[in-house]
């Protein structure tokens, strides 16, 4: 069954967004009495039989709804700025389909940029959703400096941890952590006075393999540890 994608669906009213309700028709060729579903992004989740099949506006009928509970933990991955929009679009696709529940460009020390297409990252964002049929639609926050995202005040059972290469690693305690918070470097890494700053704000060295991993790579297998783990 195709997914959706409408945050303002009405299960009252049934009508598929304008925009989707192009793609069900006119791409995807779905017809009357045809069964789909709609995620609002949100946990929410309606599946219903297609009544109307107009491209301006598909209608629903016998709506049934389905609500996932919250992930947990909430993983969130604060990730440098890349050279290469492309990688880091690649990036947020592949995070949205694990079930990454946050994500933050950030501008470290060694960033080649520092700024980066917001809208393009949502789209790749929605159209991993609808590929993967998640319920949830990851956060995506504006560029913060590293320094200002790092001292933000930590949460209540909040792990904070920093991918770097070091001899001291930590072996993360999840028993506890209702939110993980993952820092990924630019193709540079981080600079030492980052990292020093990092620990100092709570954050713990992790170790993501023997082998240097490019930004987006380490972001994936970063994440899919933690919720490998729960």
């Amino acid at each position: 069954m195709d997914l959706f994608y409408d945050p303002t669906f009405d299960p009252d009213h049934g009508v598929l967004n304008k925009e989707e309700s192009h793609h069900c028709i006119r791409v995807k060729r779905h017809r009357l009495a045809e069964e789909i579903g709609i995620t609002t992004g949100n946990g929410k989740v309606y599946f219903g039989t297609i009544e109307n099949d107009s491209p301006q506006g598909v209608v629903l009928s016998e709506i049934t709804t389905k609500v996932y509970p919250p992930p947990n933990p909430i993983i969130h991955l604060a990730v440098a700025l890349l050279k290469n929009q492309d990688r880091y679009e690649w990036m947020t696709e592949k995070l949205t389909e694990i079930g990454v529940t946050h994500i933050t460009p950030i501008l470290s020390h060694y960033c080649e940029r520092n700024r980066i297409n917001l809208d393009r990252l949502l789209k790749k964002s929605i159209s991993a959703i609808k590929q993967s049929h998640s319920p949830f639609l990851p956060t995506l926050s504006p560029v913060m400096k590293f320094k200002e995202f790092i001292a933000k005040p930590m949460e209540k059972n909040e792990e904070r941890f920093i991918a770097h290469f070091e001899e001291n690693n930590v072996k993360p305690n999840l028993t506890t952590a209702s939110k993980i918070t993952l820092l990924i470097g630019p193709e540079g890494g981080f600079s030492p006075e980052e990292v020093q700053k990092a620990k100092e704000n709570g954050f713990h060295n992790l170790l993501l393999g023997n082998n240097i991993l490019r930004t987006e790579t380490a972001a994936v297998v970063g994440a899919a540890h933690f919720i490998n783990n729960f």
